[in-house]
């Protein structure tokens, strides 16, 4: 069974990035993937120390919150991580996240994955927010093989439920989540 992981790095649960989350992975089960979201602001977890165990060993040393999440992105075909922008940058949940991850850029992930970056902010369109996000999505390539490895900015969220009442929005993050679970297949 294709499995869809979607992480949320936004302290607000049920927010902006959080909406489009569920809405990316509402498209993926639509195409028959089986999904499920993990919450970084529920866990407890440190950040990367920098010991490279993982080269060695492709896992990583640390053993917190964070150690069966590596199992279940091991299982995810698509992967979706979706953040607010705060100070010009996704959370700071979410980029502790991310560099936890250099386990998968030392031992690559067999198998052909999707993912996406979802950001959301208050602002109007901003190309320097959609470029960080994409800077995030090239990382996936990092990790094995993704394609595709996209990215959705959801702009002008002002209001902490603002996603909700755009349907155009919504819309696009459906339909993108449908893209991804069409883009590797069914088992």
């Amino acid at each position: 069974m294709l499995r869809a992981l979607g992480v949320s790095g936004s302290p607000r649960k049920d927010g902006n990035s959080e909406t489009l989350l569920a809405a990316v992975l509402r498209g993926a089960e639509g195409e028959g993937a089986a999904s499920s979201v993990v919450r970084l602001n529920e866990l407890d977890y440190d950040g990367c120390q920098g010991c490279d165990a993982c080269v060695k060993t492709g896992k990583c040393a640390l053993r917190d919150d964070l150690t069966p999440i590596y199992g279940r992105l091991r299982e995810a075909g698509i992967w979706v991580f979706a953040s607010p922008i705060y100070y010009d940058c996704v959370s700071g949940q979410m980029k502790l996240f991310f560099d936890r991850l250099r386990p998968f850029s030392k031992r690559k992930l067999r198998g052909r994955r999707a993912g996406l970056i979802v950001v959301a902010y208050e602002d109007k369109e901003r190309r320097d927010y959609a470029r960080h996000a994409r800077v995030l999505a090239n990382y996936l390539s990092w990790f094995g093989d993704f394609r595709p490895a996209r990215i959705l900015c959801g702009d002008r969220l002002k209001d902490r439920h603002a996603a909700a009442a755009r349907p155009e929005l919504l819309r696009r993050a459906e339909e993108a989540g449908r893209r991804l679970a069409t883009a590797i297949g069914r088992d």
